[in-house]
């Protein structure tokens, strides 16, 4: 996490949930992120990182990354940079923390769908 623009941001908490799917994002690498902030405006780059094995069936080339806004997926977002052999990727100026995850597409989430 690269904060460029801090805002009133006091703390960040990151919680990797490795070799998991998130419950609504199957479509994924088996790792998902919850990342969590006290403070506002903050503006940041963030680099997410997966192993080999848990691709899940995913395309390495295509992988993008994916923010949930708490009613869907927002994305994809694409890497500033990627890096296939040491597994990361980065977006840069994001402005919202939350739950992330790494897939190469994700379907909409509609109104009602658990």
């Amino acid at each position: 996490m690269n904060v460029t623009i801090p805002g009133t941001l006091s703390s960040i908490d990151i919680t990797v949930h490795q070799g998991e799917t998130r419950h609504d994002a199957p479509a994924s690498v088996r790792r998902w992120f919850r990342v969590t902030d006290t403070g506002e405006g903050a503006t940041f780059d963030i680099t997410l990182s997966y192993k080999d094995s848990e691709l899940n069936g995913e395309t390495e080339a295509n992988l993008n990354l994916w923010r949930w806004t708490g009613e869907a997926w927002e994305g994809p977002k694409t890497p500033s940079s990627r890096n296939p052999s040491d597994n990361y990727l980065q977006v840069d100026s994001q402005t919202s923390f939350s739950d992330w995850v790494i897939s190469e597409a994700l379907k909409p989430r509609l109104p009602g769908d658990v």
